[in-house]
């Protein structure tokens, strides 16, 4: 359930693995005894295996504060430690824009909990439609995975 200042993703945003949010797990077919004496069957075509994030559009106030609370769960669905990660979010006007337009505040509490917060400041200075995501990382900048991304569409302010 998202609500406007309080938005809970209870999802994994990353595919099943075992945990560490960055696996992706695959299997084409049944376990067989060894010996055997015919091979199954193989599924035919292509297999599609899917890394992407959770899809999380905001509609905000333009010049109000906002904060989105992620519980991070790993693939049997129990929180998942984020205590050697490093949380980061940026927004931009489109994805391949060089220029950062704002921000979120990335906190982790409670060892699964991702907070953003998104200030007045930022969201006052905000263009309209922009996009955003959020990654975490190892200190070590060893492993990203991106969480979450969507679109921001704000409604302008009218009190300054």
């Amino acid at each position: 359930m998202l609500s406007r200042r309080n938005a809970i993703m209870s999802e994994p945003a990353w595919p099943r693995g075992r945990g560490d949010p960055a696996q992706a797990a695959f299997s084409i077919g049944p376990r067989f005894p060894e010996p055997f004496d015919t091979l199954p069957e193989l599924p035919t075509g292509p297999q599609l295996i899917e890394a992407l994030p959770a899809v999380v559009n905001l509609a905000l106030y333009q010049g109000d504060d906002f904060t989105l609370r992620i519980d991070v769960m790993d693939s049997t669905g129990m929180p998942y430690d984020l205590g050697d990660a490093v949380p980061k979010s940026q927004i931009r006007v489109t994805p391949a824009s060089p220029d950062i337009a704002g921000v979120f505040e990335c906190s982790i509490e409670e060892g699964s909990v991702l907070l953003l917060h998104l200030t007045p400041q930022v969201s006052s200075a905000l263009p309209l439609n922009t996009v955003w995501d959020v990654q975490i990382s190892r200190y070590d900048g060893a492993r990203v995975t991106t969480l979450a991304a969507g679109a921001i569409m704000l409604t302008a302010e009218v009190t300054r």
